[in-house]
């Protein structure tokens, strides 16, 4: 961090323009369902379970929680929508953006010093509370510095463990176990949701890249997205051209040679200009992020990868009226939450069991070697 950057104290209510208490649920009412709920626990980001209800309740999302009991301070982002119970307060800005919002967690989480279960977070101190935030020469809080200075934390975290995973495939010629098969928790959820045939078209809006083609970029830091079954359909990095405009991630792609389609999280340049020009899908209507993106990414490639190929490829209005199966809500509409949350599991146990892996051959393959 810069340490010789201009920092300023700003109350909560300076920064945060929605502040608002869950509501009680008390462990009697709880419906069965996928919705996290989030209350005071200082574990699972808060989350301390799963509830189906919709009634009398508040749900939030895209925010931080603050715990104003139990584990008091604990603070953690949700970019997913939750169920919030009354031990947590949400902290929300629609001047943020997820990198923002983690900048300051480890800010926040600083109350838990100055209160503890003795003394509780109220609204009233809420509002008194204030905290420090690096600031821009006209003394505004300098959201691009944040943003930039967790950009690179995560690179930073992400680097040495794919590095180690690389080293160990490399040497010891061999790959990681496969992902575990589902577990009997995860499968009764998939089996007990709803599901439910709903047309792309109504999703998502689609469309295609300019006009490009990767032999005309010098190697560079940009993905280059194109039609292909592997590496999420990134072909090559590239170095982008004076004044071009990259195609916006937070999308999906669908290869229209053999259906198969990715999550894209962040810019990219897209193939465009002929048959095989990838289609790329925004979200019409709901938020996309990268774990239902995940989910529906999958269930489109399953209905795609057997309709498509290069005698019959896809094009817009084929993939718009393409119907895929999804989780349902109890309102008919796809379950977002379900899809986030099933996600984040599969995610948790697949990182849980390579680390694992790793983890105990390390001392047998490393041995003499810095």
């Amino acid at each position: 961090m810069d340490n010789k950057r201009e920092w300023k104290e700003f109350f909560f209510t300076d920064i945060f323009t929605d502040i608002k208490r869950g509501k009680r649920l008390k462990k009697a009412d709880h419906k069965e369902g996928n919705m996290p709920y989030v209350s005071s626990t200082s574990l699972n980001n808060g989350i301390d379970g799963f509830v189906g209800n919709e009634r009398n309740v508040r749900i939030f999302d895209e925010c931080i929680t603050l715990a104003n009991s139990g584990s008091v301070g604990s603070a953690f982002f949700h970019q997913y929508k939750f169920v919030a119970s009354d031990h947590v307060t949400k902290l929300k800005s629609k001047r943020m953006n997820r990198y923002a919002y983690l900048f300051m967690l480890p800010i926040i989480n600083r109350l838990s010093e100055k209160y503890s279960f003795n003394r509780e977070i109220n609204d009233e101190r809420i509002k008194r509370e204030k905290f420090l935030l690096p600031v821009t020469a006209e003394g505004e809080p300098d959201w691009q510095y944040m943003e930039e200075y967790m950009r690179q934390k995560e690179q930073t975290i992400l680097k040495p463990a794919v590095e180690k995973l690389c080293w160990q495939i490399i040497n010891n010629n061999t790959l990681p176990p496969p992902p575990p098969p589902l577990n009997k928790i995860r499968d009764n959820r998939l089996s007990n949701v709803e599901w439910k045939e709903f047309q792309i078209g109504d999703l998502f809006n689609a469309k295609r890249p300019v006009g490009r083609k990767e032999d005309d970029y010098e190697e560079g830091d940009t993905a280059f997205v194109a039609s292909g079954g592997v590496n999420n359909g990134v072909t090559k990095f590239c170095k982008t051209q004076t004044g071009e405009k990259l195609d916006k991630g937070n999308c999906l792609t669908v290869s229209p040679v053999d259906g198969s389609c990715y999550y894209q999280p962040v810019d990219f340049l897209g193939r465009g200009g002929a048959g095989s020009s990838i289609i790329i899908l925004y979200a019409k209507g709901f938020e996309l992020n990268r774990f239902n993106g995940l989910f529906i990414s999958k269930a489109i490639s399953q209905t795609a990868s057997s309709k498509y190929s290069y005698g019959r490829m896809a094009s817009l209005d084929r993939i718009k009226k393409d119907k895929i199966l999804l989780p349902s809500d109890s309102n008919g509409n796809p379950d977002f939450a379900f899809m986030s949350s099933f996600m984040q599991e599969v995610e948790k146990d697949i990182l849980g069991a390579t680390l694992k892996y790793f983890e105990d051959r390390t001392g047998q393959d490393r041995t003499g070697q810095e």
